[in-house]
């Protein structure tokens, strides 16, 4: 079971998970302040901002993984691997 999380694959989306939080919130908060912008312009550049939201949203964790699965170092990702889920050699008392 170790292994599964010691897979690059893994962290990398694990990784994504963790920065799309942050992400997230911030192209909410651009999206809700464009919005609030262009509050009395026409309904489709309302629309048209609302969209370019969505898709940032649905690209940001995809992008963020990718970029994670080809760098796969602790200082290119800004996170250390996973180092507790890995097993260790532990030594069994013998009688």
């Amino acid at each position: 079971m170790a292994d599964v999380f010691a897979s690059p694959v893994v962290q990398a989306v694990g990784l994504a998970l963790v920065h799309f939080v942050w992400q997230g919130a911030a192209i909410g908060l651009a999206t809700a302040l464009a919005l609030r912008l262009t509050r009395r312009a026409s309904a489709h550049l309302r629309y048209l901002v609302a969209s370019l939201g969505l898709v940032a949203l649905a690209t940001a964790p995809v992008v963020t993984t990718a970029r994670a699965v080809t760098t796969n170092t602790p200082s290119a990702t800004g996170m250390a691997p996973i180092t507790w889920l890995q097993p260790t050699a532990t030594s069994t008392p013998t009688d």
